[in-house]
């Protein structure tokens, strides 16, 4: 598609960005629900979502974490694009939060804080340096957040 062809269909930039990032929020969930009907291990989504993080470090064209993307070009909080941002991050830290409910972490938040600092890090390395070392790390830092468990 072109670039007229997405402003005819979107109006503009920042609403065709919105549309980007609420569609990905969309698969994001839909995920974790398809994770949910296939599985009762707690344990083992946090295990695929890491591996669902790497397979799209390095998938070809990858270009960094959307919502990160996204956020950086407006620098206004009230902006929103970075509304749509906020909503999906704030979803998705309670739902890594849940996550490490489940599995009995003593401190479910601060482990999703830790995963989610780890998840950015190997998103950003992975795009400005090696996916794969920055896939290992990540996969690292989830087990060593599920051993305090």
């Amino acid at each position: 598609m072109t670039k007229a062809t997405f402003y005819k269909h979107y109006r503009s930039k920042d609403l065709l960005i919105i549309a980007y990032v609420e569609g990905r929020d969309k698969q994001i969930r839909d995920w974790f629900d398809e994770q949910e009907k296939t599985t009762r291990d707690p344990r083992a989504i946090a295990r695929a979502l890491v591996d669902q993080i790497n397979v799209e470090a390095i998938r070809p064209g990858f270009r960094g974490d959307p919502f990160i993307n996204a956020a950086a070009q407006f620098a206004d909080e009230n902006h929103p694009v970075r509304v749509a941002v906020t909503a999906h991050r704030d979803w998705y830290a309670h739902r890594i939060e849940d996550l490490f409910r489940q599995i009995g972490h003593p401190h479910p938040g601060d482990a999703a804080d830790d995963l989610i600092l780890a998840r950015d890090g190997a998103l950003a390395g992975g795009y400005v340096g090696d996916p794969v070392a920055a896939g290992a790390a990540l996969h690292r830092s989830l087990e060593r957040i599920l051993a305090e468990a």
